[in-house]
């Protein structure tokens, strides 16, 4: 594909799709336009990567797309840089809910709920603190599992609020 066969790719159709292909990907106005003239830009530069010249608007799109994923990154990880300056107040629900749903367990249950879910034990860790295998452990969760959904299942029976998150 010559340079002037680009130009007019270009023009007549190729940007404003891309465009429009970006906002559908979820790039505001302003951002798809940025992109898509990067996209093209970078088409330019590589253009004699190009294999197929039909593929040429398949091509450009693909970069287009990859450059709104990286933007959406580095927008993401600045964002999370910037909360965690931000003091925040969360009610973790899940673990209230699993607290009220351990009441209903046996005591074993419950300690081994409360170490794999609550604070976040491995299976190794788990069975170190309780004095038994890790296979033991393993066998135990499939039960208190078993048994908690059970419970879940009465407890919708009878018209209670059942808990969430399990």
């Amino acid at each position: 594909m010559t340079r002037q066969e680009f130009g007019d790719a270009y023009q007549s159709r190729g940007v404003r799709g891309t465009i429009r292909r970006l906002r559908k990907h979820g790039a505001d106005c302003d951002q798809a336009e940025d992109l898509a003239q990067e996209a093209w830009a970078r088409g330019w530069e590589h253009l004699e990567q190009l294999r197929d010249e039909a593929l040429l608007t398949f091509w450009i799109d693909s970069i287009a797309t990859n450059l709104l994923s990286s933007a959406c990154r580095r927008e993401w990880r600045t964002s999370q840089l910037t909360s965690d300056n931000e003091a925040s107040f969360e009610i973790d629900l899940e673990s209230i809910d699993l607290r009220r749903a351990l009441g209903r367990c046996s005591p074993r249950q419950g300690v081994l709920l409360e170490l794999v879910y609550l604070r976040g034990d491995t299976a190794a860790e788990a069975a170190r603190s309780l004095g038994i295998s890790t296979d033991a452990v393993y066998g135990a969760l499939a039960r208190a599992r078993a048994a908690m959904r059970f419970q879940l299942k009465a407890a919708r029976r009878n018209g209670t609020r059942p808990v969430q998150h399990l």
